[in-house]
């Protein structure tokens, strides 16, 4: 309530996680909320502004990698490598996002999820 309040014009997206279709990440029958985006005053803010905004308002985020250089190869290791909400079952993928936002003509806005090859869903 803080959040809306003291954020108008915003909308942060995420997504539901635990106890999910048949997938399980954190103690059983749980179901929590991780942002992984924030849009405000008409834009998607950039990576890093967008993560402190959540953290410094309480908001959960998706694990976050961080700022690091793009290279596909480190990026495969990151969709495969074990999940960072704990033990509970195999990491989907990564999000791919750029510091600065970026919009091309043809794509759209530039974001890529590479999913891990062992996932189902």
């Amino acid at each position: 309530e803080d959040f809306i309040k003291n954020n108008p014009e915003t909308v942060v997206f995420g997504e539901v996680y635990g106890h999910v279709k048949g997938y399980y990440y954190g103690p059983a029958k749980q179901v929590r909320f991780a942002a992984f985006d924030v849009f405000k005053d008409g834009k998607f803010l950039d990576s890093e502004e967008g993560y402190n905004l959540c953290l410094s308002n309480g908001v959960p985020t998706v694990p976050w990698i961080g700022l690091v250089p793009y290279d596909l190869e480190k990026m495969k290791e990151y969709s495969i490598d074990k999940c960072r909400w704990g033990d509970y079952n195999l990491n989907e993928g990564v999000v791919i996002k750029c510091q600065k936002e970026r919009w091309d003509e043809r794509l759209g806005r530039v974001i890529m999820k590479l999913v891990n090859p062992e996932f189902k869903g």
